[in-house]
């Protein structure tokens, strides 16, 4: 009995997960007025490179030090800085912002651009992941991110 309650469970987490997954977790009016806050209000940070970047909103929501975003494939997101940046010497930082993502097992990572790269030269890169209900992660692109280079 006690494993067809549990499977009943997980059964009904799984469904509830698919349909939510497309729901970004401040829920849609919530996103929206976030998105609103976010395009209107002045922006300034002492960071060189810095993007806050929702690609169910949109794309680039703030941004300083960037020519250009491009997601080339699934969860693949190719920044250009428009500046000179020497990627030996500087740490990129980047975080997951859980207002205008959707899900809840969520991952964004910076990748080391001189050892394998999916973007053109001279690009920062950062992957996003989603855990796909408690499974394997997969790439996705409904994971917004805040992006920084000081």
């Amino acid at each position: 009995m006690r494993i067809i309650r549990s499977l009943a469970v997980l059964s009904l987490a799984a469904a509830a997960a698919a349909t939510f997954a497309a729901t970004p977790n401040a829920g849609k009016a919530g996103a929206a007025r976030i998105k609103d806050a976010a395009t209107t209000a002045t922006y300034t940070t002492k960071a060189k490179v810095a993007l806050y970047y929702s690609p169910s909103f949109g794309g680039v929501i703030h941004s300083k030090g960037i020519a250009a975003v491009s997601t080339p494939a699934t969860g693949i997101h190719c920044i250009t800085p428009s500046i000179s940046v020497d990627l030996a010497k500087v740490t990129p930082q980047v975080t997951v912002d859980w207002n205008l993502s959707s899900g809840f097992a969520l991952l964004a990572f910076t990748k080391d651009t001189f050892a394998f790269t999916d973007c053109p030269a001279g690009d920062l890169e950062v992957t996003t992941y989603d855990f796909n209900a408690g499974g394997t992660p997969v790439l996705s692109n409904l994971v917004a991110f805040n992006f920084v280079l000081e």
